[in-house]
């Protein structure tokens, strides 16, 4: 089975093959269409679930690909505060506070990461002096750089000191390890670890690996984090990419203990800080994510919006969304844009028909050679 969604976030470099089949194929496909994370039924009182209606019919038509109406319709509702080209950062994270002291689950959601650090930096901030966070401390964290995977293989790329997390086990560096390039050569790098360990390795091997950039962030006890990758921790429990995790300890070796959201408790080694905060996320990183209350920050970036960033960005939360933006006119100009990119075989025509109608017959040919195994094998196994 294959499951996905093609209206949202295309994969990084994955391509897009959900989206060949749908086009090219003749794969029969079952579509949930019916929303049930906006439902009515979730609202306390009349006018709540009045407004979740309202929101629901925004997120069918984004769905749609009508994002400009879907916006039109958040407006209407009130559910978008222009700032008249004012920053969006503080009236969020203002926002945010005060829905999580009502008691609700809020996620702060923009089109950059830029925003996104400074959306944490400062829903921290209020956090801290509400209380909600004690005992802050400075913590060294480290997450994937953004780079293409054919420059991973090129040498230019590393500089001594560029720290490198090991993804799958490579001679003596086992899958999770950190260490930091201390040399490169014009075919491999020496690397060194935590522990002194020395190693060279092959840049023709580069997919074992994943470059980071350091950052330093301000957490406390009660502090949300966005873990950036999977790993097991120190207590031998799995954790998953992407997954939201509160602090609840500070050890003297540098362990940290944190509890997921099913409150579990598991404790990551002093080296396992591929993290960040984790109260507001990009929309790609939003994907997948469900909370009560969402909070859109638009960056006002024309690159990073478009019909499918607005339509995950708006569709996360279950009862309440809100839309801080410089300029709500840009803001409808720049998520007009598709967002899609041009698949190979739709680059000329010609060629698109053949490869179309080649991909449909080998599907079709595999299918009934399968059927005739069937047929074949059927016989020797009845009564």
């Amino acid at each position: 089975i294959l499951s996905g969604d093609t209206r949202q976030h295309p994969a990084v470099e994955a391509s897009d093959a959900m989206r060949s089949l749908e086009a090219f194929s003749r794969v029969r496909i079952a579509e949930i269409k019916q929303i049930r994370r906006q439902d009515p039924r979730l609202g306390q009182t009349a006018e709540e679930r009045a407004e979740i209606v309202a929101y629901r019919l925004a997120v069918e038509e984004a769905s749609a690909g009508q994002a400009e109406s879907a916006l039109a319709r958040l407006a209407t509702a009130g559910f978008v505060h222009d700032t008249g080209g004012g920053d969006v950062v503080a009236p969020v994270a203002a926002e945010y506070d005060r829905l999580q002291a009502e008691g609700l689950r809020v996620l702060a959601v923009s089109q950059t990461r830029e925003t996104v650090r400074r959306l944490n930096e400062a829903i921290t901030a209020r956090l801290l002096a509400r209380g909600e966070v004690r005992e802050p401390r400075p913590l060294e964290t480290f997450l994937p750089r953004d780079i293409h995977e054919a420059e991973k293989s090129l040498p230019d790329t590393y500089q001594p000191g560029t720290v490198l997390h090991m993804l799958r086990n490579y001679s003596a560096l086992e899958r999770g390890d950190l260490v930091a390039v201390d040399s490169a050569g014009a075919d491999f790098l020496t690397v060194v670890a935590g522990s002194g360990l020395r190693r060279r390795v092959a840049l023709t091997y580069c997919d074992r690996w994943e470059i980071l950039s350091r950052h330093e962030i301000t957490a406390g006890i009660g502090s949300m984090l966005q873990l950036r990758t999977n790993g097991l921790s120190r207590d031998g429990r799995k954790f998953c990419n992407g997954e939201h995790v509160t602090i609840r300890s500070f050890k003297k070796d540098g362990t940290i203990g944190v509890g997921d959201r099913d409150g579990a408790d598991l404790f990551l080694w002093p080296d396992q800080r591929v993290l960040q905060l984790g109260y507001a996320v990009t929309s790609y990183g939003a994907q997948g994510k469900t909370a009560d209350a969402v909070l859109l920050a638009d960056a006002g970036v024309a690159a990073a919006s478009h019909k499918k960033e607005w339509y995950v960005s708006i569709s996360r939360a279950r009862r309440k969304i809100a839309v801080y933006t410089p300029g709500i006119t840009g803001l409808a100009s720049r998520i007009a844009a598709s967002g899609e990119r041009m698949l190979g075989i739709e680059l000329v025509p010609e060629v698109r028909h053949l490869v179309g109608v080649g991909l449909r017959s080998l599907i079709h040919e595999s299918i009934d050679r399968v059927h005739r195994a069937i047929e074949t094998v059927r016989p020797k196994f009845r009564p």
